[in-house]
């Protein structure tokens, strides 16, 4: 078949007049409780105004336009968001893109077109309205599914969207505020005590049951205290992390891995990290160390953690207590032996040796 010609800015239809009403179904339309039990909606009716080929087609109404692209830029596949609607993962395409409505929607009017839960748990992105055009997932790697993306209605392969290991559903799972209380009194000082904040940023994280490894990586050393430091890490530095420290053993003949996350938890931690950073609002932090830094002026600061009180520690080691020319060229630094510092803290130093290592500032 001829393949399609790329749409020009001239193509384009009309934007729509503020506040247009361009309803075509009585589309079902989910609330945030429903995406967070993964709970699809009634399924979409076929619209009498919506046809393909003469036939009536299954068409997404304002509001249920307004939430695929809200979901989308926070990450929601266009199969899921077919699946949460009962339609396929090319109508919510379409919805995404906003290209082929006649007359287009207007996303800035997103947000006032859906209940007002969807502006608290899913935000705008990035200072944008919607994410009608934002692409999110892991843009270090992409997964081929072998499933198939689409129901019958689908004309046209989406070879835009990242795919994640074949994950179907995308959404938060969003947690109550924690209450910030001081002394507690004898009425209280049974309660549960809180999560930690590792606790509560895994249970956030959807599709995959992270808080199970709770333990195990809070001993390779990622926990509370420096969560919001790895996550303003470069992107390669927090993927070399997860591919070192965090992915289990290759599984075994029964399926199950040894002490690690599975390649699917692994990447949505990896993007939940993200979104952490951007909810934070911080720069990556330096991979190199400033110019003419002594070994214990570096460690004050490695990727942002302070490892200065390891300092006679690696001393002890043969490596020069002034300066970090040694460490930096070092071709092997033995750091294995270094037993009190955490996996974590020994990867960002070894992290942080490299780059220096290969930085002329350091070498002089």
């Amino acid at each position: 078949p001829t393949p399609a010609m790329p749409l020009r800015l001239d193509d384009l239809e009309e934007l729509a007049p503020p506040g247009y009403e361009s309803d075509t179904s009585d589309t079902a339309l989910p609330t945030c409780e429903d995406l967070r039990l993964d709970r699809p909606v009634t399924r979409t009716p076929r619209s009498a105004h919506a046809r393909r080929n003469g036939r009536p087609v299954k068409a997404l109404n304002r509001p249920a336009r307004a939430i695929c692209r809200i979901l989308a830029a926070h990450g929601w596949s266009n199969p899921a968001l077919g699946a949460v609607f009962g339609v396929s993962g090319e109508t919510a395409r379409r919805a995404v893109r906003n290209v082929l409505y006649s007359p287009r929607d207007r996303v800035e009017e997103d947000y006032d077109r859906v209940d007002p839960e969807f502006r608290v748990l899913y935000p705008p992105v990035g200072g944008s309205n919607n994410g009608s055009d934002t692409k999110i997932g892991p843009n270090l790697r992409a997964y081929r599914r072998t499933d198939p993306a689409v129901e019958e209605d689908d004309d046209a392969e989406d070879d835009e969207e990242i795919q994640c290991l074949g994950i179907k559903r995308r959404g938060q799972k969003p947690q109550p505020p924690q209450a910030i209380t001081g002394n507690q009194d004898s009425d209280t000082q049974h309660q549960r005590p809180a999560p930690s904040r590792l606790a509560q940023f895994l249970q956030s994280v959807p599709d995959v049951n992270l808080t199970q490894h709770l333990s195990f990586l809070e001993s390779q050393g990622l926990n509370s205290a420096n969560l919001h430091t790895v996550a303003l890490w470069p992107a390669d530095a927090i993927q070399h992390m997860i591919e070192v420290l965090l992915l289990g053993t290759p599984p075994a003949r029964d399926g199950r891995r040894v002490n690690g996350l599975t390649a699917t938890e692994a990447v949505w931690l990896e993007v939940e990290l993200r979104r952490l950073r951007r909810s934070v609002g911080g720069l990556a932090q330096p991979m190199s160390p400033p110019s003419g830094a002594t070994l214990r002026q570096f460690l004050r600061n490695v990727l942002g953690l302070d490892l200065s009180c390891h300092h006679d520690l690696i001393v002890s080691q043969g490596l020069d207590g002034h300066s970090i020319r040694t460490l930096c060229l070092a071709e092997v630094v033995p750091l294995s032996k270094l037993g009190d510092m955490t996996p974590l803290e020994v990867l960002a130093v070894e992290i942080a040796r490299i780059w220096c290592g290969n930085d002329n500032g350091a070498k002089s």
